[in-house]
């Protein structure tokens, strides 16, 4: 039996939260669901392979959990993957020190792609 992937999603928005794990889902992958970030640093023994995560959430921002995440020597090495329908997501994405982006709305293929590109980095064309 193969091993599913790990992907937690971290977004407070229950519509976006339900889309991107019955995608993730359908296309083989393992999903956590955390809607403010207070996944981050609990030591569960199992990490997740990717981070989705949205840049407003609620009283969090997404930026600064992005860069404490990439602080940490546990989990600087778990790529993240920001989603937002900001205006300068590059930017934000860039300044939080997220590996990718994805601007809301979005495709289900451009998520996919992103998401394959994120976990198997050396793998791209």
């Amino acid at each position: 039996m193969i091993r599913q992937q790990h992907i937690l999603i971290v977004d407070d928005d229950e519509n976006i939260v339900n889309v991107l794990s019955l995608i993730l889902q359908n296309a083989g992958f393992q999903i956590t669901i955390d809607r403010n970030g207070d996944l981050f640093f609990v030591n569960s023994g199992s990490q997740p392979e990717l981070i989705l995560m949205d840049n407003k959430l609620g009283y969090k921002s997404g930026m600064e959990l992005c860069r404490q995440l990439k602080a940490n020597e546990q989990t600087k090495r778990i790529p993240v993957i920001m989603i937002s329908a900001a205006d300068n997501l590059e930017g934000i994405a860039r300044e939080a020190c997220a590996d990718y982006f994805l601007a809301k709305p979005f495709n289900i293929t451009d998520l996919i792609d992103v998401v394959h590109l994120a976990l198997h980095p050396k793998t791209r064309g």
